[in-house]
């Protein structure tokens, strides 16, 4: 019994479609052009909604996991105010960063470019460095 769980799970596994083939399905289903880390960045999922209007991307970098979510800008939700303290200049944008929760919590940088708006976050224990790092890395 244990056997045949196994070989299903194989299986299963082995039939979900490639990071690569995601990452292909999404960028045709995408009404915008996406942005990308550097090929060399290990992909693990990529998803645009079924309208188009969103992309998921999910990276492994430095043993964390990374997702990336991005929207063109004119349908990205903007912050109706951005206070001082929490904005600052991200190569010419305005961009934010928050941590929330506490065990385990988010900790996400979002970036107003004027042709999409990107989120980067993560649940693993990332620093604000690496997330800005990462955000200047796509293209």
């Amino acid at each position: 019994m244990i056997a045949a769980a196994y070989l299903a799970a194989l299986v299963l596994h082995n039939a979900a479609p490639s990071p690569l083939a995601q990452l292909a399905t999404a960028e045709r289903q995408a009404a915008f052009k996406i942005v990308l880390l550097p090929p060399s960045t290990q992909l693990l999922r990529a998803a645009a909604s079924p309208d188009g209007s969103a992309v998921r991307l999910a990276y492994s970098i430095e043993g964390a996991e990374i997702v990336i979510e991005e929207r063109p800008a004119a349908t990205a939700p903007q912050p109706a105010v951005i206070r001082s303290d929490e904005a600052f200049s991200l190569d010419g944008y305005v961009a934010t960063y928050d941590e929330s929760g506490s065990y385990r919590g988010v900790r996400a940088l979002t970036w107003y470019r004027p042709d999409v708006t990107v989120t980067v976050s993560s649940r693993d224990a990332v620093s604000t460095p690496l997330l800005v790092d990462i955000a200047l890395e796509l293209r």
